[in-house]
């Protein structure tokens, strides 16, 4: 429609991914070089998230497209599948030899074709697209896939690439044993301000533009509908260009982006309304007797009860929580005895045989790469969220921009049950005050070189944004930092000077 128009050759801000407008970002490259790192080192499995929209299609194609043909590759696209037909579509996508009846028969085809091509000089990558839809059955059988090594070397890499919710999934408890072999974990951050105009000029330029369609203002505008997010900026921008072409605009300026952007958001809204008026339609007479019949049954009796059971349970322990308000609190580091270390790991065997293994992180802007974790926290540590006078559980008093809330990890570099219950409490808070953003220091004090420190910290900072994340909490409004402690044990518990010690900071930033 507009091609000619702006004389252009070709739609510059289409959806689908295009290698010919391939354009990284900083963040972009980094994960590139993370992730290829990761892949080279025959590290197992790799994690790539990033919310919708963020590019993470893209990086992986970009990814794949560098890799030689000594590596044997392919992409799950549809991670809802059903077990067998996950067998048989590995089967098909990496050429076995012939078909197979049992899974026994489908490992021991597997496990010769990946002795095969380890032979050969050859990597074997499984990229799994989309893996928050992955079920629990599906992600224990890829997991014991891992288990196929030759002398303590990696036979196949399993690349990880799903949204940021994936990370809630594997803090569960059932996933440790999956958690604690993921050695490479990056998370795709969107697009800075400045990093915006650039990719839109790039986009530009590939697609024919002889000159600058948008102007700096317009380009801000952009961004601040966009928020950096690629899809974002490619669907407002194309439809900058339809309606500068209908008003005979030869220069995009920020008036028509904020007309696009009204129109977008009013889309939005209708068709999110529209869905939830047909849900509201009432069903065929077949189809209300048929769920009125599921009520009448004894499994869903027995599911009713149980509801009923669990909101029993929860007003006890709302009444708990009024009565034994400490309790819920984490005072400085519990003793053994209060110690029930539960599987959120945070560091999986980093350290074997005197070598150190560095885990590349997400690099998070930091003020100061050497910090002392502070005295308030060092001293005490505490969450004010007491409720409101209007005795609504759910409501609570504003925080206090000077109180640290600082969480450790035991012996075993696991957060314990009083961690988890003061993030839980911190989840409410985010919660019930949309615009409060914290900031959380990781901080790791070990045997190890203060890069290998650096790394960790980053990491347990990241692990805990994580938790909040999959709690429901904005991942833009926590900002992680990695610190280190040196020349000073005089904040680390006196039984933990000789191991290593692994805590988060947590400070509101704007209450």
């Amino acid at each position: 429609m507009y091609l000619s128009y702006y004389q252009l050759t070709r739609k510059p801000f289409q959806i689908t991914a295009d290698p010919n407008f391939l354009w990284l970002g900083d963040k972009h490259k980094e994960a590139l070089a993370v992730l290829r790192y990761g892949l080279m080192d025959n590290m197992g499995f790799l994690l790539l998230t990033g919310d919708v929209g963020t590019g993470k299609t893209t990086l992986i194609n970009a990814l794949v497209n560098t890799l030689g043909e000594e590596i044997i590759v392919t992409t799950l696209l549809d991670p809802g599948i059903e077990k067998d037909d996950f067998f048989s579509y590995l089967g098909k996508a990496f050429q076995l030899p012939h078909a197979f009846s049992s899974k026994r028969e489908f490992v021991h085809n597997f496990t010769d074709f990946l002795n095969r091509a380890h032979g050969e000089r050859k990597k074997v990558l499984l990229i799994i697209d989309e893996s928050q839809q992955l079920s629990q059955e599906l992600l224990e059988e890829i997991r014991l896939l891992s288990n196929i090594e030759k002398q303590s070397t990696k036979l196949i890499n399993i690349f990880f690439v799903g949204q940021i919710e994936f990370n809630s999934i594997i803090l569960e408890p059932k996933n440790r044993a999956l958690r604690q072999r993921i050695s490479v974990n990056y998370d795709l951050q969107p697009l800075s301000a400045k990093e915006t105009g650039k990719y839109i000029h790039h986009r530009l330029k590939v697609a024919g533009a002889s000159k600058s369609l948008f102007n700096s203002a317009a380009i801000r505008e952009v961004y601040r509908f966009s928020k950096g997010y690629p899809r974002l900026t490619n669907i407002i921008c194309d439809r900058a260009l339809v309606t500068g072409f209908i008003g005979e605009s030869k220069k995009i300026g920020p008036k028509i982006i904020k007309e696009c952007a009204k129109e977008l958001k009013l889309q939005n809204q209708k068709s999110r309304h529209k869905k939830e008026k047909s849900q509201d339609k009432t069903a065929p007479l077949a189809d209300r007797q048929k769920y009125s019949s599921r009520f009448r049954s004894p499994l869903i009796e027995k599911v009713l009860y149980t509801i009923l059971a669990l909101l029993i349970a929860t007003w006890v322990a709302i009444a708990v929580y009024y009565y034994y308000p400490q309790y819920f609190l984490f005072h400085g580091k519990p003793t053994l005895q209060e110690t029930n270390p539960t599987s959120l790991s945070v560091e999986s065997d980093l350290i074997e045989s005197g070598e150190q293994t560095i885990i590349p992180e997400k690099l998070e802007p930091t003020k100061a790469t050497q910090e002392q974790p502070s005295e308030m926290a060092a001293s005490e540590s505490y969450l004010d969220i007491q409720p409101d006078s209007n005795d609504n559980p759910k409501q609570f008093n504003m925080p206090d921009q000077h109180v640290v809330i600082r969480i450790e990890f035991d012996s075993n570099n696991e957060l314990n049950m009083n961690g988890i219950e003061t993030l839980d409490n911190l989840s409410s808070v985010l919660h019930n005050h949309p615009h409060l953003e914290i900031a959380i220091k990781g901080y790791s004090k070990s045997r190890g070189s203060n890069r290998y420190n650096k790394k960790m910290s980053e990491f347990t900072a990241n692990i805990v944004k994580g938790y909040l994340v999959g709690k429901g909490a904005s991942p833009h409004r926590i900002e992680t930092m990695g610190m280190w402690v040196i020349d000073s044990d005089s904040n680390i518990p006196t039984t933990e000077t000789q191991k290593n010690v692994q805590w988060v900071e947590i400070q509101f930033k704007n209450p």
